[in-house]
């Protein structure tokens, strides 16, 4: 399944790599692409297997904000 979520809060290539590393392994994935300029990202992940609402946590944990989009 493939799941888009908008973040507020990005601002350089620093705070993508880090959202890239906190949804890698959550979602126990490397279908991950964080857009610094749309600020979205947007990855695959397998509903059984992973945990939304850690990986929206893991997230907001560094203090980004999450609007979920699809």
């Amino acid at each position: 399944m493939q799941k888009t979520i908008s973040i507020k809060g990005m601002s350089c290539q620093n705070c993508v790599k880090r959202i890239n590393k906190i949804i890698a392994k959550e979602a126990q994935t490397s279908e991950i692409n964080v857009n610094l300029d749309t600020g979205q990202a947007t990855f695959r992940y397998e509903p059984k297997r992973t945990d939304l609402d850690a990986i929206m946590n893991g997230i907001k944990e560094f203090g980004f904000e999450i609007v979920e989009t699809e």
